[in-house]
């Protein structure tokens, strides 16, 4: 992998980690102020999460330019297997099938924006 390359995925963890952090706040004063509600909020924070790692995948899919099918699933699969330890570890409840399907669209998300950024790439 090239300089250019390990540059652009430093830029793109930077970036999302700056979105992420924007996004906390802006929730958590939500909440502070009781604008909206922990069922609303909480929705809205997946919303966001899928959207964030659309983008994530697709950026690092175009930093990469080939295998898109295995970045998604090295993006996806790490995120679940995080979510399973997270779990495993009892912080929230048990494995149940809430998680199977919210682990399924984490890997449709990563795949399909990993599998569109690579096809984007100018050759």
């Amino acid at each position: 992998m090239t300089n250019r390359k390990i540059k652009a995925l430093g830029v793109v963890g930077g970036m999302t980690f700056g979105i992420c952090a924007v996004i906390t706040l802006i929730t958590s004063l939500l909440l502070y102020f009781e604008i909206m509600g922990l069922a609303t909020v909480s929705k809205v924070l997946y919303a966001a999460f899928v959207i964030i790692l659309l983008l994530f995948s697709f950026i690092c899919a175009r930093i990469v330019a080939f295998r898109g099918l295995f970045v998604g699933l090295a993006i996806g699969g790490g995120l679940v297997l995080l979510s399973l330890l997270y779990r495993l570890i009892g912080i929230e409840s048990g494995l149940d099938m809430t998680f199977v399907i919210r682990s399924a669209i984490v890997l449709l998300v990563a795949v399909s924006g990993a599998v569109v950024g690579v096809n984007t790439v100018k050759s």
